[in-house]
C-alpha cells in the first residue's frame, strides 16, 4: 500500500522485546521518504567541495607567495653577489697594480740607498783609508816649507777622525730611515704616538695629536702602513714646510681608519708639482700611496699655495677589531 503512494521509501525495521525477559516478541517497520536525507547529503557534499576548493586556492596562493618571495630574495642575493664580485675584481686589480708599483719603488729605493752610501759614507771612508795608508807608510813628501812631519800627522789624524765621524753620522741617518720599531705588541694609538715621538726626537719639533675614538687592535700590516705614512708625511712636512703647525688627526668610522697629517706651511699646487716631475710623484709619496692601496685604502694630498698641506690616508680595518 505504501509503495503505491510513494515511488521510493526508506524502510527501517526494529525488534520488539518483552520487558521482563527481554525476549523478542515481534518487529516494527518504519517507512521514511528519502528525499530529505538526500537533500542533506547533497548539501553536505556541496559544502565539502566548497571548503576543499577554498582551502586549495588558499594553499596555492600561499605557495605562489612563498615561491615569489624566495625568488625575489635569490634575485637580490644574486645581484648583491655580482656587485661584491665586481668590487673584489676591482680591488684585486688595484692591489695587483700597487704591488707592481711597489716592486718598482723598492728597486728605486735600493738604488737611492746605494747612491747615498756611495756618495756619503763610502767617500768619507775612502778618504780615511787613504790618510791611514799615508800614515802607515810614513809618507811625508812634498811638505810645505815650515811644516813638520808631526804637524802633517796631526792634520791627517784630524781628517781621518772627521771623515769617520761623518761616515758614522750619515750611516746612522740612512739606517734611521730604514729602521722599523717593534710594532707587534703596540696598539694602534701607541703606534701613532711612537711615530710622533720618533719624529719629535729626530727634528726637535712639536706635533699636536687628536687621537679620537679608534680601535686598540689592528693587524701588523696596518700598523706598519700607519707608521710609515706618518713617518714620511711628517718628514716631508718638516723638509718643505719647516715643521710649521704640524698636526696629526686619527679617526674611525664604519670600519675605516683615517689619518690626517697637516701643516701650516706655504703649500703648493699638486697639479703643477706633478707636471714638473713628468706626472710621476716623488718616491716618498709613491711609497705612501702604494702601501695604503695594497691594503685596499686610499691616499690623497690636499694643498694650495699659501694654505698649507694635508695628507689624508684611509685604511680599511676588520670589524672584529672593535
Amino acid at each position: 500500500m505504501e509503495r503505491a503512494r510513494f515511488d521510493r521509501l526508506l524502510e527501517t525495521y526494529a525488534p520488539v522485546r518483552q520487558d521482563e525477559t527481554g525476549a523478542i516478541i515481534g518487529a516494527m517497520e518504519f517507512y521514511q521518504d528519502p528525499s530529505g536525507l538526500e537533500s542533506e547529503v547533497a548539501s553536505s557534499q556541496r559544502t565539502g567541495w566548497i571548503i576543499v576548493g577554498i582551502s586549495t586556492a588558499g594553499m596555492y596562493l600561499l605557495l605562489v607567495g612563498l615561491v615569489k618571495g624566495a625568488s625575489n630574495t635569490l634575485f637580490r642575493q644574486h645581484r648583491h653577489l655580482e656587485r661584491l664580485a665586481q668590487d673584489n675584481a676591482h680591488l684585486a686589480q688595484r692591489v695587483q697594480k700597487a704591488a707592481a708599483r711597489k716592486t718598482e719603488t723598492d728597486e728605486q729605493l735600493l738604488m737611492r740607498i746605494g747612491h747615498s752610501l756611495h756618495d756619503g759614507p763610502a767617500q768619507d771612508l775612502g778618504l780615511a783609508l787613504l790618510r791611514i795608508k799615508s800614515l802607515r807608510q810614513g809618507t811625508v813628501r812634498h811638505l810645505p816649507r815650515g811644516e813638520s812631519a808631526a804637524d802633517r800627522v796631526r792634520e791627517d789624524f784630524e781628517l781621518v777622525e772627521t771623515a769617520l765621524a761623518d761616515a758614522l753620522r750619515e750611516t746612522r741617518e740612512i739606517s734611521s730611515d730604514l729602521h722599523l720599531p717593534q710594532l707587534e705588541r703596540l696598539t694602534l694609538p701607541e703606534t701613532v704616538e711612537m711615530a710622533k715621538l720618533d719624529h719629535e726626537k729626530k727634528t726637535g719639533s712639536t706635533i699636536e695629536v687628536d687621537g679620537g675614538d679608534v680601535p686598540a687592535s689592528a693587524s701588523l700590516p696596518v700598523k706598519i702602513a700607519v707608521y710609515r705614512v706618518l713617518q714620511e708625511a711628517l718628514n716631508n712636512s718638516h723638509r718643505h714646510a719647516g715643521g710649521t703647525e704640524q698636526r696629526i688627526s686619527v679617526s674611525y668610522a664604519d670600519g675605516w681608519l683615517e689619518l690626517r697629517i697637516a701643516d701650516g706651511g706655504p703649500g703648493f699646487d699638486p697639479a703643477a708639482g706633478e707636471a714638473a716631475k713628468g706626472t710621476r710623484p716623488g718616491l716618498g709619496l709613491r711609497g705612501m700611496r702604494e702601501r695604503v692601496e695594497m691594503l685596499g685604502g686610499t691616499l690623497e694630498i690636499e694643498s694650495a699655495v699659501g694654505e698649507g698641506t694635508t695628507v689624508r690616508a684611509r685604511l680599511l680595518l676588520e670589524t672584529e677589531v672593535r
